[in-house]
């Protein structure tokens, strides 16, 4: 790539974070297919375990107000035992309170309370909270991870995602990961917070309607189960991935250079770059769809001298990806001098090193796209004294076919030398060789 098209597109590149589950692939089995838990018409498999009368359908919503004390409804679908049981599962609510509100989502719950006849006694709660009287704001694992600062404005729509496998729960907030919780084996709880754990047999989900003065609506609740075996592909899990690049990764709309995607560029659509079509790919290989975290991490290239991935990637490394995708270097500047060429080997050292700090992550590090064979270099042998897999795409960006502007009018000169659909999917494919390779398989 030109230098003038590398300092133009270190001045572009935004920094973005994305949180998801992968879309569901063909074949992937059974825990890719959502089951709708309310059909916006009426409360039919559903069940208060008190005070029916809090929980009432507004506009095709479920509105929770408790009359008296606090009631929990909770989702009984056919179950003749009172509610139905679910172990491990993603599930997604969206929701939205009027002020001043208190609620939450319980999981593993069951219709026990607490002494007081209010409380449940078992299962965990995710804080649902628009009060600032209450102080675990909404997301919290309540009592076990708080938040003291709430991650949205409660009295819009937002959603929900609880992830519950095996003994770890995660929970994100409009796509952003607020908690990432695993049950220790022998654990001790307060006696009377002791029922706060997951039940290995699985057990109730339920909504909360608080307290008289606390108002809060929910919809578009569905819940898909998982699998308990881990996703793998040969004896490599992929349950979780990890994506740390640059503008080819990710990209938020820039409507002064003609880009309006917010994915990858510069493929055609989200699910045309690579990192979808890589994500689906894994998906059909393992049998099940991995939960993918995606990150431009371009301020590195800028500064990785004094980059320190302990503070600019907390919430990437809390992650505790068992698959990572390093596809940086592009926008590196020119380590013209040997003083440049050791702050940028030391700098990728070091975030080698942090990632494999949380854990024993598969990290797999690409070469630039537009080959440089001083920067490929340094990242192969910063790879190499990791133990991280180097894969060469040297040739991809070679080869004009690769570029964008071969398929589709560009006009801005930086947007269209970035790998078009094609180039996307010669990417994708050559990450998914270096995988399957390392994965025997």
């Amino acid at each position: 790539m030109k230098p003038l098209l590398l300092t133009l597109l270190a001045v572009l590149l935004s920094t973005t974070l994305r949180a998801e589950p992968a879309a569901p692939a063909a074949g992937a089995g059974p825990q890719t297919a959502w089951r709708e838990l309310f059909n916006g018409k009426d409360l039919n498999g559903w069940k208060a375990n008190v005070s029916p009368e809090s929980w009432s359908l507004v506009d095709g919503t479920i509105r929770a107000n408790a009359v008296k004390t606090s009631s929990h409804l909770f989702f009984a679908g056919d179950s003749a035992g009172g509610f139905e049981k679910f172990k491990d599962f993603e599930l997604e609510v969206e929701t939205r309170s009027e002020a001043n509100a208190n609620s939450g989502i319980f999981i593993h719950a069951d219709l026990e309370t607490m002494p007081d006849g209010q409380r449940l006694h078992n299962g965990y709660e995710i804080q649902l909270n628009s009060s600032a009287v209450e102080k675990r704001k909404t997301g919290s694992l309540y009592a076990v991870v708080d938040l003291d600062k709430s991650p949205v404005d409660e009295s819009q729509w937002f959603k929900v995602l609880i992830r519950v496998k095996g003994k770890r729960i995660t929970v994100l907030v409009n796509g952003a990961q607020v908690v990432d919780y695993t049950e220790p084996e022998n654990l001790q709880r307060p006696k009377e917070r002791e029922g706060r754990r997951l039940n290995p047999a699985g057990a109730g989900i339920a909504l909360q309607a608080h307290d008289p003065k606390s108002i809060f609506y929910f919809k578009n609740i569905r819940l898909r189960p998982l699998d308990s075996a881990r996703p793998a592909i040969g004896t490599l899990p992929v349950e979780r991935v990890l994506f740390l690049g640059n503008s080819i990764t990710l990209h938020s709309p820039a409507p002064d250079i003609g880009w309006t995607g917010n994915w990858g560029m510069a493929a055609s659509a989200e699910n045309k770059d690579y990192v979808h079509l890589l994500t689906a790919d894994l998906a059909a290989a393992a049998g099940a769809a991995p939960q993918i975290l995606v990150k431009n991490t371009a301020d590195f290239e800028r500064g990785a001298a004094t980059f320190d991935p302990g503070v600019r990637l907390k919430p990437e490394l809390e992650f505790k990806a068992d698959l990572v995708i390093l596809a940086l270097g592009e926008n590196v500047p020119e380590p013209a001098t040997e003083e440049a060429r050791a702050a940028f080997a030391g700098g990728f050292a070091r975030l080698l090193a942090a990632l494999k700090a949380g854990g024993a992550p598969a990290i797999f590090v690409r070469s630039c796209f537009w080959p440089h064979a001083v920067k490929d270099g340094i990242m192969r042998k910063a790879a190499e004294d990791a133990g991280a897999t180097f894969v060469d795409i040297a040739p991809l960006g070679s080869d004009p076919k690769n570029a964008a502007s071969a398929e589709r009018k560009i006009d801005h000169a930086g947007v269209a030398g970035h790998p078009g659909d094609a180039g996307m999917r010669a990417l994708a494919d050559a990450l998914l060789s270096a995988i399957k390779k390392k994965a025997g398989v």
